[in-house]
């Protein structure tokens, strides 16, 4: 409670400090007061992406699913031009194993901005559905907006070797 306080008057002071809001989210988290958690998170999120914030979102995705993805559709309709809030709304349901879901989302951040982390998202969970083709394309297009990734350059590899072994089988 004392430490909550103390974010509080970070906040107070610095309304623009993202991880003012992080910090205070982790403490709301602690607690399991996830509706206070999840505001703050979305606050760190919309002021520069804190990695605090998206770290503790991960955590949110397991203890308050519902309520998490329901705020990120609130601020996605306040901007529906920021593709953000439609790829943290796959992060959320990727941590849940609803690929299906998160590929949906990912795929609309992806129409507003061709993003090879958003590409490399959607390759991975069509990597965990088992279908390769559609991983493949979505990886080979993630390489093509950074080829200097080595991560996109593992995953390809990793695919194309899934894809052979469930040939063989």
């Amino acid at each position: 409670d004392e430490a909550i306080r103390q974010f509080d008057y970070v906040v107070k002071l610095a309304p623009n400090y993202s991880s003012g809001y992080s910090f205070r989210a982790e403490g709301y988290f602690g607690k399991k007061e996830y509706v206070k958690s999840i505001d703050d998170v979305i606050t760190a999120l919309s002021i520069d992406g804190d990695d605090k914030a998206f770290y503790i979102l991960h955590q949110l995705a397991d203890s308050a699913l519902t309520n998490t993805i329901s705020k990120l559709k609130i601020q996605k309709a306040k901007e529906p031009n920021e593709y953000a809030w439609s790829y943290y709304i796959g992060v959320v349901f990727e941590r849940a194993k609803k690929y299906k879901d998160a590929i949906s989302s990912y795929i609309d951040a992806f129409d507003i901005s061709n993003n090879s982390v958003v590409a490399y998202s959607i390759a991975n969970c069509y990597c965990d559905l088992g279908n390769y083709e559609q991983a493949l394309s979505y990886c080979n297009q993630a390489i093509r907006l950074d080829s200097t990734d080595t991560d996109y350059v593992f995953l390809k590899a990793n695919i194309e070797n899934d894809a052979g072994l469930s040939k063989e089988s």
